[in-house]
């Protein structure tokens, strides 16, 4: 006697909530294509600004369980392990959430924030000043290197309130403008 594989239709979304129906033969409790949509959805969402988010938070949260200086990914990987009440978690996986290649669960952000004693909107608020603060460094680099354009002309020469305007009747160059 022969068993014919199982035939099934599965519905597969993406992130943007559009769906597809696939027909898929399940041999053995596998489906190739199913199985091969689900990978193309992950790395679709593996890419998106929300994931990117979240592998920020995680890494915060590993800088700020680390005091400032953050802690090595393999003892904060125990520690998170710990909190989701998992056997382990490896180093690698870490990583990846960190850098926003594969899909950060919304449990590891959970853990991160009960691993620092914190809830999730207050490791958003220190992601943020993080940014903040990196930001300010970045403009207290290149300040000194622009010089101040309120204090001088279009050609660099004057004071502003010196500025010639199109309403004076002179043009953007400095010549006189004609009228027609």
């Amino acid at each position: 006697m022969t068993r014919l594989p199982a035939s099934s239709i599965v519905a597969v979304c993406d992130a943007n909530k559009s769906c597809a129906l696939i027909e898929s033969t399940f041999a053995g409790g596998s489906s190739t294509i199913a199985s091969r949509v689900r990978t193309r959805l992950r790395e679709k969402l593996a890419a998106t600004a929300h994931n990117q988010l979240a592998g920020s938070l995680l890494r915060q949260g590993r800088s700020d369980a680390g005091g400032g200086k953050p802690i090595k990914q393999a003892v904060y990987a125990k520690q998170l392990a710990a909190s989701l009440h998992v056997e382990s978690l490896a180093r690698q996986t870490l990583s990846a959430w960190e850098r926003g290649t594969t899909v950060v669960p919304a449990a590891a952000l959970l853990a991160s924030a009960e691993v620092n004693g914190v809830d999730v909107g207050q490791l958003v608020d220190a992601a943020r000043q993080n940014v903040k603060a990196k930001i300010a460094d970045l403009e207290a680099q290149l300040l000194p290197a622009v010089p101040d354009r309120s204090r001088v002309d279009g050609n660099g020469t004057g004071p502003a309130d010196q500025v010639p305007t199109r309403e004076a009747g002179l043009s953007s160059h400095g010549a006189d403008v004609q009228p027609a």
